[in-house]
């Protein structure tokens, strides 16, 4: 399930959802990806870094999925 994150701004608010896939932790990840590594929390917090710090976009929903 993914985190949402509201930004206020002067002209209107900024709502994104953040949906990681295959995380650490998650019980079925090897079962499921092999040898793809899973994603670490500086994955997600890059992410949401550039929603909250590039005014000129407006993401509403992102979907951060490890590869190869």
């Amino acid at each position: 399930m993914g985190q949402s994150h509201c930004h206020l701004t002067l002209q209107q608010p900024r709502i994104s959802v953040v949906e990681p896939c295959h995380t650490e932790g998650e019980p079925d990840f090897n079962a499921t990806l092999g040898e793809i590594e899973a994603l670490h929390t500086e994955n997600i917090a890059g992410a949401v870094s550039y929603i909250v710090t590039d005014r000129r976009v407006a993401m509403n929903e992102v979907a951060v999925c490890p590869t190869k």
